[in-house]
């Protein structure tokens, strides 16, 4: 199957399963919930703030949007207008008070502390077989049989799999960055190719090493699978900490939106493209599922885009990890001998796994 039928395959998939938008049940006092307060890893632009991401109903109505952007202006720090999202800071000696003056208002569904992210630590690429010219995860997918073809050589233009996929495809890595480098070519796209929170907006480029390697693992000319694939760097991670927030990776995947839809309103044949998006980062600990992220994905995937994120590398149930994600595509990992590694995070929250 060429890829970008499999990516249609699953827009197909995920289009039918993806279930319509509920509202979240208010609490006994009929305040909006909020999730992950108090949590250890809340993001603090200062040591007297923090910051809360907000989702309005879908329903809300424009006058109810401009009566929250006139009462919390103050605190208002970005708006979201494609995932119904505004986020605000607030002091913490009046958080109390304003939050339950959010909480309050009938148009408003969740409060959510911003949380901080971290890219998962992965270890170094597989070794290379001599026999095969590939690195084992390359091989496994290939459709080959381990043990049988062990001898045989499986070169890239000879496995058939892996030259030419990711034709017309766009591969988004959101991560620390992208370098360039002989392995990628020409096809790192530094036009759609952006930096988000604390990096510059023109700055893409890697300042930790961890998206380069993620995109060397997709796409690289003889370490990737998609070696047609145009490669987007979303760079989302501090340089000097290697942490992002919620609120940060929201703001890309809304980027990632405005890009799909923009392609299609030029004209372009609906599934002519393809849109896969990449997240090797999460939580580091215990956290409620992001309903805004949740949002974001199924509103992605419904416009033609595959969100992929790993589940992370702690080796524990990925749901109490907040990924609860159905709409997209939660892969774990496999060792050599492909069997679940002992670090992969596992359990009815992991969709798939892979070398």
């Amino acid at each position: 199957m060429k890829f970008s039928s499999l990516i249609l395959s699953f827009v197909s998939i995920f289009s039918v399963l993806a279930a319509a938008r509920t509202k979240v049940p208010r609490d006994s006092n009929n305040l909006a919930p909020i999730l992950n307060s108090g949590h250890r890893h809340a993001s603090r632009r200062s040591d007297t703030s923090a910051s809360y991401g907000i989702l309005l109903h879908s329903n809300a109505a424009v006058t109810e949007k401009k009566e929250f952007e006139t009462d919390f202006g103050e605190f208002l720090t970005k708006k979201l207008p494609k995932f119904d999202a505004m986020y605000v800071e607030i002091p913490d000696n009046i958080a109390e008070e304003v939050l339950l003056d959010i909480r309050s208002r009938s148009y408003v569904e969740i409060v959510e502390t911003v949380l901080k992210i971290s890219h998962h630590e992965t270890e170094k690429l597989p070794e290379m077989d001599p026999k095969k010219n590939l690195h084992w995860n390359m091989f496994a997918v290939s459709g080959k049989n381990l043990e049988n073809d062990k001898d045989m050589v499986a070169v890239p233009t000879e496995a058939g799999v892996f030259m030419g996929q990711g034709h017309r495809v766009y591969v988004y890595v959101i991560d620390s960055g992208i370098d360039d480098h002989v392995e990628f070519g020409l096809r790192i796209n530094r036009e759609k190719s952006k930096g988000f929170g604390s990096r510059a907006p023109e700055d893409s480029y890697d300042c930790r090493g961890h998206g380069t390697m993620v995109a060397g693992v997709i796409a690289g000319a003889t370490t990737g699978i998609v070696t047609k694939a145009e490669i987007v760097s979303y760079a989302v991670m501090d340089c000097e900490t290697g942490v992002t927030t919620t609120e940060t990776i929201l703001e890309a995947l809304h980027s990632v939106l405005e890009d799909i839809e923009n392609e299609y309103s030029t004209g372009v044949e609906i599934g002519s493209r393809g849109f896969v998006i990449n997240l090797s980062n999460g939580l580091s600990e215990l956290a409620d599922t992001d309903e805004l992220l949740k949002l974001a994905e199924e509103k992605i995937t419904k416009a033609g885009g595959v969100v992929v994120r790993a589940v992370g590398n702690l080796g524990k149930e990925a749901c109490d990890y907040g990924l609860q994600l159905e709409d997209s595509i939660r892969v774990g990992s496999v060792d050599s001998e492909l069997t679940m590694a002992d670090h992969s995070n596992h359990g009815s929250c992991v969709d798939i796994f892979a070398p």
